[in-house]
């Protein structure tokens, strides 16, 4: 087994003072031309809070749709995965409640393998779950998983036996001289064998220990941090770390770097007023932690998707009265900007709609006006 490892500390804070650098001085011009972008408009199709018999407890972080327009979502608490149409009319049972062949517990993340084969990880479980939406083929695979790195996601590749694992390294939430660290790896379930990996940096928490025990650790904001996507094209895995000028292309199974696409972001200064505001988050005991590790330029953007034209969308951290998002093509170019709702996350885009989870109990689609 190769094993790739990317962890070159000069170089990425070489990149990170080059980024900051830039950014404090640029402000004004990549403000300006980021205002120079038109705004797409959005209109909203639909917003339910149940389908059918199913009231949503706490829907999690995605959505997928399929060809036709129909909607797969999945709830956590609920535990239960359905299939709804366009206006949230309920179409079928995807996954339910237990521990039997096909259903689920806790299910974390849950991607289209292909139209009509879903790929589903529920961390309860423990388990990576590959059943068509009509349940007529179910197939099981638990990764071994070693020492303190738990899965976190899967996604699917070109090649049916082998899967794009999410691992997460937790020793840094047990050991004070541990690092967070985030894990790319492709697995194939035939053998249960590691074939390619790949580490980044993780996230970066407040994190406070006494007596070696861990009692603060809640999650820093504006800070960079790796945000990550397969393409629902090709499979392809773009991964950025927000501070860097440019994201990084993977193949899934070999996990090398195919191409590179430069990113240029308006960025702004972290404000007092925002400083002060996020001291109400945390607790006394992080925000002594949480102060120091807060940057004065914001890292411009927190969220990436990959839609059905392989264009990327990113989320950014700019003060506005909406949800920022930019659209870049495959040359790292703006095409669009569009704005939603403050409050809430966009959880898929594709030829028909855009997911939007309000709440854990509210799901709206909307409709791109290009």
């Amino acid at each position: 087994m190769r094993v790739q490892v990317i962890r070159n500390i000069s170089f990425t804070i070489f990149f990170l003072s080059l980024f900051l650098s830039c950014s404090s001085e640029s402000e004004p011009d990549s403000l300006a031309q980021f205002n120079d972008i038109p705004i797409t408009e959005i209109r909203l199709i639909s917003e339910f809070d149940q389908s059918g018999d199913y009231y949503f407890q706490y829907l999690t972080t995605e959505s997928t749709a399929l060809s036709n327009g129909n909607v797969i979502l999945s709830d956590g608490d609920g535990e239960f995965i359905i299939q709804v149409d366009e206006e949230g009319n309920f179409i079928r049972q995807i996954s339910r409640s237990g521990r039997g062949p096909g259903e689920i517990q806790s299910p974390l993340t849950v991607k289209l393998a292909d139209d009509s084969t879903l790929l589903i990880y529920d961390q309860s479980r423990k388990s990576i779950i590959r059943k068509t939406l009509d349940a007529s083929v179910i197939k099981e695979f638990s990764p071994t998983m070693r020492g303190n790195l738990r899965v976190i996601g899967a996604a699917a590749t070109s090649d049916e036996n082998i899967i794009s694992l999410l691992w997460w390294d937790t020793s840094f939430l047990m050991m004070e001289d541990e690092e967070s660290a985030t894990i790319f790896k492709s697995y194939n379930v035939e053998t249960d064998e590691i074939l390619r990996r790949v580490d980044y940096p993780g996230e970066t928490r407040a994190r406070v220990f006494e007596g070696g025990r861990l009692v603060g650790g809640k999650l820093v904001p504006f800070v960079g941090e790796l945000l990550h996507d397969h393409s629902p094209i090709d499979h392809q895995l773009y991964v950025f770390w927000s501070e860097n000028p440019e994201i990084a292309v993977l193949d899934p199974i070999e996990l090398d770097t195919l191409r590179t696409i430069p990113v240029n972001l308006p960025s702004e200064k972290l404000s007092n007023a925002e400083r002060d505001s996020l001291q109400g988050e945390f607790r006394s005991i992080e925000w002594s932690t949480a102060d120091k590790l807060l940057p004065d330029i914001k890292t411009p953007t927190d969220g990436m998707l990959i839609d059905h034209k392989n264009r990327i969308w990113l989320k950014l951290t700019l003060r506005s009265d909406y949800q920022e998002w930019i659209v870049l093509n495959q040359d790292g170019e703006p095409e669009i900007r569009v704005q939603f709702p403050k409050v809430g996350m966009v959880t898929h885009v594709s030829e028909q709609h855009i997911g939007f989870r309000v709440d854990g109990h509210l799901f709206a689609l909307y409709e791109l006006l290009e």
